[in-house]
């Protein structure tokens, strides 16, 4: 082989073995840039005594448990980083049972802050899709927020536990995820569980993938650390549907509207939410309806129904018929609303009329005799 073949061969390779050296050094760059994920993956930093962590005086629906140190999981808004990042989780509400939400609890590091730099946190629901999350089922409101140290450190920071209240979110038994971050200034690291309750938790992250498995980022499979608290409503009851109201017209001229009201009530048992429709009404004259239906008629609640009723075409006649109005859910609960209307008689003179009219005394003789 030629010398100058060698050399060539020789500077190409260099070549190579630098531009690959440099797009290393760019990714590594970039993979820096960003805020770390998670803490380490050393298991237990420096932990102190245990705090003592009181719950607000609500019940506790869901508790996911303490954090073992091992692990807290990247969460923060937009404004923090310049990509927000949040963290779900999967919980349960026992089949017959009606939660109001209005607490949540969770422990947690600031990046270099001390406890109380946080000025909020966005919490959603979220369905269950066989295991992973779905859809956004509710989004709270905040009452208030507050982080109070636990006395507790990890990786040399300190913990605090996240209390935030929120307006009340009513869920029914059924499978489902909380998604939520920290709303503050800087990197916020939940902390986390290395044993999972139900599904491991899942991560949605802007500057990755979206919506997957926290263990495709973090290496292994992990839960957050969270309490929900708030006051079951026990079974929900069975409803019952009840209706009343008068609808009886008379002398309504034919083509004319009439008005009037029914009520719908719902008398079952506490706790219980009754649908209701309008199964079936007279096939004559023209009717309407508002509204036609109703959705989670609370037990002792009414709705008032506005009934508009075009009178049919026939003179001196009277319609008769049922309103039946039905529970949706139990095709059994009915209740029937009864219905009158009368046309008048053709205000047309007879032959005997007319002649009393003009002929009083001969209208007299002729009654007489016949």
């Amino acid at each position: 082989m030629k010398k100058s073949n060698k050399i060539n061969r020789a500077v190409v390779l260099s070549i190579a073995i630098m531009m690959v050296f440099t797009t290393l050094i760019v990714t590594a760059n970039t993979y820096h840039e960003k805020e770390p994920i998670c803490l380490t993956n050393t298991p237990k930093a420096d932990q102190v005594s245990l705090a003592t962590i009181s719950f607000s005086n609500k019940d506790v629906l869901w508790d996911n448990g303490d954090t073992d140190g091992s692990n807290g999981l990247s969460n923060a808004p937009q404004s923090a980083f310049g990509y927000r990042r949040a963290l779900l989780d999967d919980f349960v509400i026992p089949a017959g049972e009606t939660w109001e939400l209005t607490d949540f609890h969770s422990f947690n590091l600031w990046n270099t802050l001390q406890p109380g730099s946080g000025t909020d946190f966005v919490l959603e629901f979220w369905s269950d899709a066989g295991g992973v999350p779905g859809s956004v089922v509710a989004t709270t409101t905040t009452v208030s927020y507050t982080e109070t140290a636990t006395g507790r450190t990890w990786f040399s920071r300190p913990e605090f536990e996240i209390e935030y209240i929120y307006e009340p979110v009513t869920l029914t038994e059924g499978t489902y995820w909380i998604w939520g971050h920290v709303d503050g200034p800087e990197n916020n690291f939940w902390m986390g569980i290395a044993t999972q309750t139900g599904s491991e938790c899942y991560c949605d992250y802007e500057d990755y993938p979206p919506i997957q498995p926290g263990s495709n980022i973090f290496g292994s499979p992990f839960d957050l650390s969270f309490v929900l608290t708030g006051t079951s409503g026990g079974e929900p009851g069975i409803p019952d549907l009840d209706c009343y109201g008068t609808l009886d017209f008379t002398d309504v001229t034919p083509g004319d509207t009439v008005s009037g009201t029914v009520t719908v009530e719902n008398i079952g048992e506490e706790n219980s939410n009754l649908d209701w429709e309008i199964e079936s009404f007279p096939d004559w004259g023209n009717w309407t309806f508002d509204p036609e239906f109703g959705e989670d008629l609370g037990d002792g609640e009414t709705a008032t129904v506005a009934v508009d009723i075009v009178a049919p075409g026939e003179e001196n006649t009277e319609y008769t018929g049922e309103i039946v109005f039905v529970n949706s859910e139990d095709p059994d609960d009915t209740c029937i609303i009864e219905v009158t209307l009368k046309t008048p008689v053709s205000q047309s003179l007879t032959f005997l009329e007319l002649l009393a009219q003009r002929f009083p005394i001969l209208a007299k003789i002729l009654e007489m005799l016949f």
